[in-house]
């Protein structure tokens, strides 16, 4: 009889299909991350690894496109993963909806294969096999490696692990060619060396519930020339990926970790028993996630986790607690031959084992990513326990009952409540798996939700400032929230003192605060505590702030503040020249200083340097935070070329500013300073100046240039207002030139000479008034921008 109903044949067909219907539902609580974007580490594993866009360098560089054998290398050697990044790159180039959707249809194919791995755990037990499947697929850590474009990594090796396990429980030519999936599974993911592991341990497994007892299935073991050959072969695997990976290293075997990144390794070096405390604690926090995912965090870093540096520490109850479940459960497994529950320890515990700090300690001290293969084992281990506790109506082994009807609730009395409460868990588990997705839409999404598990993470509260204080667009910059950045960089310095990376974050908030003197000690601060004393991005950024404390020095007349003024910019220069690159600011900062000292071809030089990385960048979608403002750039190469006396060259610059920024009120004064100083075309210029005050209404430069325009012109009553408010705004300031203005303007104003420009006077006008006062020569009349 069929039946009738939506749900019932959709139930039906689900009973009917599970493989299917495992691959549908995974689809279906991850499609929402395809619309994620690039976050957190997304930028260094893709749109800032140069392997990615370039290609075979990826055999010998780690995850993050640094050379293996570099010291700063973190030995994440990782070739397959990113090869498919690759492969990503040149069908979409760095658009992330490519990315996540690969993402989520490789996990869909692991939850399709984690029903064959089911299956051969509980043989007959079709019903069983199809709940740990139903586990698996809804779980929320899966959330991270899946919703993240850098966790494709976790599930490209997860899901070749899957495969090889189940090639190599079908045996024959398929147990052979396991082998070569589970060596790409390495290559894939560190954990993937695993694999071997388990093959070792599927074998052992089998002959101890063959055999009456463990001496005789120690004894076919030894006399069994299969299972020394598949021994032999698995451990040629491990030696050969270890052999493959290592010989990359170069002369730095391991990374040593900072206490950012492992606050264990960095803090506890010295203090072994301390080091094996906290590591069990951190076991029992990742068994923890396994059972009550409620509370999920990208990052788990200094000090979110607590060190345990007494034996007496109540908190270690915890992690002894762990260890005798899963010793009883060992003890159940081989003392009453239990074939799933060996099967479900081995697939939890040998995967856990690269993350456990057991081996080696790792750069992430709990991470749900790195619970991807063993949750495999958690979710056998569940579904069995959910059989022992006679969750179904009634134990069967007939292969066609059905899961997904099975544990709708029936009016049987045993069962009812059971079967309730599963339903409402696997419920919650897909709530929580959809809603845990959203959360890595964005990178403050992401870091909000972070912050309210571990609102103390150095990463976690510097990470969401520099949200906060980033602004690429009118409408990021919108969402600008400083005063709460500052608040949370206060906050982590608070806790370590010396984080490089929040003083440099805290120099960019001060910066766009318009307060130099901070800005400018936070970033040599940032550089002091750097270790090596030296980062390139750093000493663009504190040269940049130097030259901004000085550019307000000029208005000053006194000898030795223009002495000060010019130390400043030399200092600035150094640290410019020690600059990134890479960063188009540090060619913008150099044009900046160059312009300063009047080498306009070096200016012109420069500043077109930092246009043409910055477009390069713009257009491949690179690297939003290292772009120099398009109207900053061409402004400047229009300063540059007038400085060489090209001013139609210059003129070029300014339109072509206007076209890429018609709001940008230095392009605007600029271009109508030219138009003046050409004439014949009045109303354009005045269209111009108009605009920029529109603009900038407060600009002192802007002013200057429109009130000297004006009074060339006859308008010379209007012209002192622009020249009397330009010197307001530079007040305490005194700019000799305006004061000047103003005295001219006022003297004709007194001799009623007005209303006939300065063309059709007999006597030619004065020169024209610059709005910068240098120790030199007066350079053209510009308006000036100071932030890129």
């Amino acid at each position: 009889m069929k039946p009738r109903g939506l749900i019932p044949r959709v139930l039906a067909w689900a009973d009917r299909r599970p493989r299917q219907t495992a691959f549908l539902l995974s689809l279906v609580l991850h499609l929402n991350s395809i619309q994620n974007g690039i976050v957190w580490d997304d930028r260094a594993s893709v749109t800032y690894n140069k392997d990615v866009a370039t290609g075979p360098d990826y055999l010998n560089h780690d995850y993050w496109g640094q050379p293996m054998a570099a010291p700063d290398s973190h030995k994440s050697w990782r070739p397959l993963a990113t090869w498919s990044f690759r492969m990503n790159y040149l069908v979409h180039g760095y658009a992330p909806l490519g990315y996540h959707l690969v993402n989520v249809l490789i996990h869909a194919c692991s939850c399709s294969l984690m029903l064959s791995v089911a299956r051969n755990a509980f043989r007959k037990d079709e019903m069983t096999a199809r709940l740990a499947t139903l586990i698996f697929v809804v779980h929320p850590t899966h959330s991270e490696p899946v919703a993240s474009v850098v966790g494709r990594a976790d599930v490209l090796g997860g899901f070749l692990a899957l495969f090889a396990i189940v090639l190599y429980q079908r045996g024959g030519f398929c147990g052979v060619l396991a082998f070569v999936v589970a060596l790409l599974a390495s290559l894939a993911k560190e954990v993937g060396i695993a694999t071997f592991a388990l093959f070792v341990a599927f074998d052992v497994i089998d002959v101890i519930c063959s055999s009456p007892n463990l001496m005789k299935a120690g004894k076919r073991l030894t006399k069994s020339k299969p299972f020394i050959l598949r021994t032999a072969a698995a451990l040629t695997g491990i030696l050969g990926v270890l052999w493959l990976h290592t010989r990359r290293h170069g002369q730095h075997l391991l990374y040593k970790w900072t206490l950012l990144e492992n606050s264990v390794a960095a803090d506890l070096a010295d203090d072994r028993l301390a080091t094996y405390l906290t590591y069990a604690h951190f076991h029992w926090r990742y068994f923890i996630k396994l059972i009550t995912p409620a509370y999920l965090c990208y990052d788990y870093g200094y000090p979110c986790l607590p060190h345990i540096h007494s034996i007496k520490d109540k908190r270690n109850a915890y992690p002894a607690l762990l260890y005798l479940f899963i010793g009883y459960f060992i003890y159940e497994g081989l003392a009453r031959k239990k074939r799933h529950v060996l099967l479900a320890l081995a697939l939890g515990l040998v995967p856990f084992l690269p993350a456990a700090h057991i081996l080696l300690p790792v750069g992430t001290p709990v991470g749900e990513r790195l619970l991807y293969l063993p949750s495999v084992g958690f979710s056998i281990g569940v579904a069995a326990l959910c059989r022992y506790l006679r969750v179904d109506e009634a134990k069967s082994s007939a292969p066609d009952t059905g899961l997904y009807s099975s544990i709708i609730p029936s009016r049987g009395a045993v069962s009812k409540s059971q079967k309730l409460s599963l339903l409402a868990a696997l419920c919650l588990g897909s709530l929580r798996t959809v809603d845990r997705n959203t959360a890595w839409s964005s990178e403050r999404s992401l870091f909000e939700a972070s912050l309210d598990v571990c609102p103390r993470s150095l990463k976690i509260l510097n990470n969401l400032a520099l949200v906060l204080l980033n602004g690429h667009d009118e409408e990021s910059i919108k969402q600008r929230d400083l005063p709460r950045a500052r608040a949370l960089l206060d906050d982590a310095l608070s806790t370590y003192k010396g984080f490089p990376s929040a003083l440099f974050n805290r120099g960019l908030v001060h910066h766009l605060e318009d307060r130099r003197v901070a800005a400018a000690r936070d970033f040599a601060d940032a550089l002091t505590a750097t270790p090596g004393g030296t980062d390139q991005r750093i000493e663009t950024y504190l040269g940049q702030e130097l030259w901004l404390l000085a550019k307000p020095l000029e208005f000053l007349n006194d000898p030795k503040i223009q002495l000060l003024r010019f130390s400043l910019i030399d200092l600035a220069a150094d640290h410019i020249q020690r600059g990134d690159p890479e960063l188009p600011l540090t060619h913008w900062a150099a044009a900046s200083i160059a312009f300063e000292r009047d080498d306009f071809e070096a200016a012109e030089i420069s500043s077109v340097n930092a246009w043409n990385l910055s477009e390069q960048y713009r257009e491949r979608g690179e690297h939003p935070d290292r772009w120099v403002k398009a109207d900053a750039c061409l402004n400047l190469i229009g300063l540059a070329r007038r400085g060489r006396k090209d001013d139609q060259g210059a003129l070029v610059a300014f339109e072509a500013c206007l076209e890429r920024v018609p709001g940008s009120s230095e392009c605007l004064a600029n271009a109508a300073s030219i138009l003046s100083d050409q004439g014949g075309d009045d109303q354009r210029t005045a269209e111009f100046y108009e605009r920029a005050m529109g603009v900038a209404p407060d600009s002192p430069e802007v002013l200057n240039n429109y009130g000297f325009f004006l009074e060339t012109r006859g308008r010379v009553e209007e012209a002192l207002e622009k020249y009397e408010k330009a010197a307001e705004l530079l007040l305490p300031a005194v700019h000799h030139q305006i004061n000047t203005n103003i005295k001219n303007a006022r003297e004709r104003l007194a001799r009623g000479d007005v209303g006939v420009p300065d063309s059709e006077r007999a006597r030619p006008p004065p020169p024209p008034p610059p709005p910068e006062v240098k120790a030199a020569p007066a350079p053209p009349r510009y308006t000036w921008s100071t932030k890129a």
